[in-house]
């Protein structure tokens, strides 16, 4: 019985992507332009090619393997990916002797020194190094950053000061439950400065989406390559 999802092809995953959020075959159907039928068939290919019962189960197993390997149009993430980890440093207790440590005082001087040299020659390097370009930055959204738009299909956008490398983006998720309910893969403005995605509105839902997020960074400019300044969208949608 297999369960690789590999196996399945985009418009498979599509569907149950959108089962996966709380869809049922009507609405996928109503989301994605098509009729139940083609939805069911989908579905139901799917279950086939996962060696399982039923399509939440599908959907479960895809939403689980695309959350160790979060999904990809070529190279570049969508859909599920890791939430990313916060890292504190750890901080010595008060009092702390060195001899807790094994080190003595003279291997310490030694070590602040050289510290201190290496500090003072990365400075040097970067005074003297030649400046770089700012990276791309976002200029404005759809929906509008803090707005509350009406439930329904509306189109997620984003717009960059600059034109952006062709196929390359990271819309990124913190938390499934506020993730937009999108589809289909993000299409570029003719003149490279802006990307599109159809998706659907709930009511009463309040969303959030990163467009570049560490460690997801493919939104970048297409004359530098440089990684476009991360940027949250939150929006939510009336009663």
């Amino acid at each position: 019985m297999t369960r690789d999802v590999s196996a399945l092809l985009e418009r498979e995953k599509d569907v149950l992507r959108l089962l996966l959020v709380g869809n049922d075959a009507k609405s996928i159907a109503r989301h994605l332009n098509l009729s139940t039928h083609v939805v069911n068939e989908r579905l139901r290919d799917a279950r086939r090619k996962l060696g399982v019962g039923s399509s939440r189960e599908a959907a479960r197993l895809l939403a689980q393997a695309e959350a160790d390997t979060p999904k990809k149009f070529g190279d570049k993430d969508f859909g599920y990916p890791k939430p990313v980890e916060t890292v504190t440093d750890a901080k010595a207790q008060p009092g702390q002797k060195l001899a807790q440590t094994g080190i003595n005082k003279g291997i310490l001087v030694m070590i602040f020194s050289a510290t201190m040299l290496a500090s003072a020659a990365f400075l040097f390097s970067m005074n003297n190094a030649a400046p770089s370009g700012a990276a791309a930055t976002v200029v404005s959204t759809y929906p509008a950053n803090g707005s509350q738009v009406k439930a329904g299909p509306y189109k997620l956008a984003v717009r960059f000061d600059r034109p952006m490398a062709p196929d390359s983006f990271s819309f990124v998720q913190v938390d499934r439950s506020t993730y937009p309910e999108c589809s289909g893969k993000p299409e570029q403005s003719a003149d490279g400065k802006s990307y599109s995605l159809a998706c659907i509105a709930r009511a009463g839902k309040r969303y959030e989406i990163w467009f570049n997020r560490k460690p997801y960074l493919n939104f970048r400019g297409k004359a530098d390559a440089l990684p476009a300044f991360p940027h949250r969208l939150r929006f939510s949608v009336k009663p």
